[in-house]
């Protein structure tokens, strides 16, 4: 009987996730304005991205090139626009405040006129909400819903109308309740698989 309720438990996880998503039937549009309105809503979790670009390795860009051709795990706390963690990050006027718990260190630094990328600019909820941020209501349409980090999750299409764009599309995956990307895939022109997925 223990081993019965312990093989239950183990699988019922697994049993949920395997579930088919629900959709709703909000618009593509009405998805994108919880996505922007998301930025409040506090949560925690654990996330990876996946990048599928191929960058030439030099000693200036070596974080780029593992950001955006290599696996970044990301541990998150959100609570309204700060983003904390293992590396955190606060933005106030005077600058921004770099805290790595490894270290025990806090820095104050301005952002410098043209800024890099970071590892908590790929976290999902960040990446979607910058990417949607100006979609116009002509470059949206709905996806299925998917099942992502167990709950129910709506998805939209952005396909960016400039025509100089190296973007091809931009799926995302918000949760139905908040609002907040669950799951960004990034897709180049004449690229089958994403090049940056998290």
């Amino acid at each position: 009987m223990v081993a019965l309720g312990v093989a239950a438990l183990v699988s019922l996880p697994l049993a949920v996730g395997a579930l088919p998503a629900r959709s709703d039937s909000r618009s593509a549009g009405e998805l994108v304005e919880a996505v922007r309105r998301s930025g409040a809503a506090g949560y925690s979790g654990y996330a990876e991205a996946v990048g599928g670009l191929r960058l030439p390795l030099t000693a200036d860009f070596s974080t780029l090139t593992d950001l955006f051709g290599d696996r970044t795990r990301l541990r998150v706390w959100w609570r309204g626009e700060l983003a904390t963690g293992e590396t955190g990050l606060r933005r106030d006027i005077e600058g921004l405040w770099t805290w790595e718990y490894e270290r025990g260190t806090a820095l104050r630094t301005t952002d410098p006129a043209v800024r890099l990328p970071r590892a908590a600019d790929l976290e999902p909820g960040a990446l979607g909400r910058r990417l949607l941020s100006e979609a116009r209501p002509a470059e949206l349409s709905r996806l299925p819903a998917r099942r992502v980090a167990n709950r129910d999750a709506p998805g939209v299409r952005l396909l960016p109308a400039d025509p100089g764009t190296t973007v091809d599309r931009v799926d995302v995956w918000v949760d139905g309740v908040t609002g907040v990307p669950l799951r960004v895939e990034v897709y180049g022109v004449g690229a089958g698989r994403p090049v940056v997925e998290t």
